[in-house]
């Protein structure tokens, strides 16, 4: 199965961890990469994400220009929103975490999942009726829902950025917003701002771990921002894909519940200016799942540790 598939001047390419892999590219050639540029208009400084469906199969396609010319990353987006079990998570470790009102960060490096997993739990909260009304703000839109009670708007064709959408949103008064990732301070705020109006909020971030996506955030955020963090998040989720063969991938994740007792901590490290700590010992609780743990998991079931040290604990 190719993973990634790359359109150039001089010729098509696909690749897994393990092969090239071209038996289903015949029907990629550069002509879609010089109509797509043409279709948006890109300039040499430019680039775009956009999904597009070719031969029945939806792709996400990100265009460049290089020294080269016009080039296009596509990326297979799968053909349905998947179960946890097929993700291999636990609904519980996840679900427990996205149940309430604030926000819910999905963290992860390019290409870990996220939003597959975020997009997972819209269909549960969907399916037990807890999701209510719901405006995702997306760059661009990967799964399609099709309910009538999801309003999808995709950035750069039905809203101007993150932030307006964010802002929009709000005003709809829907009971989830969904923002396909926070990229800057603005959305940041706004997200924050919109889990402390009482909606449930679930956004990605770029962010390796739990600690690491609360100290992202913060950098984001001033001073009083930091504060409103603390007070608006609901919890969080940090995964990481382990490519095992060419069909095969384990996701290793961490979840957080942040109850009054992980705000208690990270008011601490706010009121102390002190270095942000969150480790198993202080943090030991029923829906805290490490990604230690899940490491030391996969290892009894036989996974090669060489593979798993990779992963940053």
């Amino acid at each position: 199965m190719i993973n990634n598939i790359y359109l150039t001047k001089t010729g098509c390419f696909g690749y897994t961890d393990q092969q090239l892999a071209l038996d289903n590219t015949f029907f990629l050639s550069y002509d879609l990469v010089e109509s797509w540029v043409k279709k948006y208009q890109l300039q040499e400084d430019q680039t775009k994400d956009f999904t597009e469906e070719l031969k029945g199969v939806r792709y996400r396609v990100h265009l460049f220009c290089s020294k080269r010319g016009w080039n296009a990353a596509l990326r297979l987006l799968p053909s349905k929103i998947l179960s946890f079990d097929e993700l291999g998570v636990s609904s519980d470790d996840v679900l427990s975490v996205c149940r309430g009102t604030g926000l819910t960060l999905f963290c992860g490096p390019t290409g870990a999942g996220k939003s597959t997993t975020m997009n997972t739990v819209i269909d549960s909260l969907l399916n037990s009726g807890e999701l209510g009304v719901t405006i995702t703000i997306e760059d661009p839109v990967e799964y399609l829902h099709h309910k009538d009670m999801i309003f999808q708007r995709e950035v750069g064709t039905k809203v101007k950025d993150f932030k307006t959408g964010l802002v929009d949103a709000v005003r709809a008064n829907p009971t989830t917003i969904v923002i396909g990732e926070i990229r800057d301070a603005e959305t940041a705020l706004e997200a924050v701002r919109a889990g402390l109006n009482g909606h449930r909020v679930l956004a990605t971030l770029h962010a390796s771990s739990i600690k690491e996506s609360i100290s992202r955030l913060w950098a984001f955020l001033d001073e009083q921002g930091d504060e409103l963090l603390v007070q608006s998040l609901q919890g969080i989720v940090a995964q990481h894909l382990i490519h095992i063969t060419d069909k095969k991938k384990y996701c290793l994740y961490e979840s957080l519940e942040v109850d009054g007792k992980v705000k208690n901590i990270l008011n601490q490290v706010l009121d102390h200016n002190s270095q942000l700590t969150l480790n198993a010992c202080d943090l030991r609780q029923k829906n805290r799942t490490t990604l230690v743990e899940k490491k030391q998991k996969l290892i009894i079931d036989g996974i090669d540790e060489t593979l798993l040290n990779c992963i940053r604990k």
